[in-house]
């Protein structure tokens, strides 16, 4: 399993995970071996939920 972190922001910017272009939304995706995306979820207040949400999902 590989994990990736955003730390400059491009993918975030790519994948236009922007409130009005201005605030940052907090978006894990899990990406399957085949490149396709098996999860999208956003919570921007209970970061816990991450986690969770990625954990129910495998």
């Amino acid at each position: 399993m590989t994990f990736i972190s955003d730390t400059d922001g491009a993918v975030h910017r790519a994948w236009g995970c922007t409130l009005f272009g201005l605030l940052t939304r907090r978006v894990t995706f899990l990406i399957g071996p085949d490149r396709r995306i098996r999860l999208a979820h956003e919570s921007n207040l209970r970061m816990v939920s991450h986690v969770e949400a990625v954990l129910r999902a495998l």
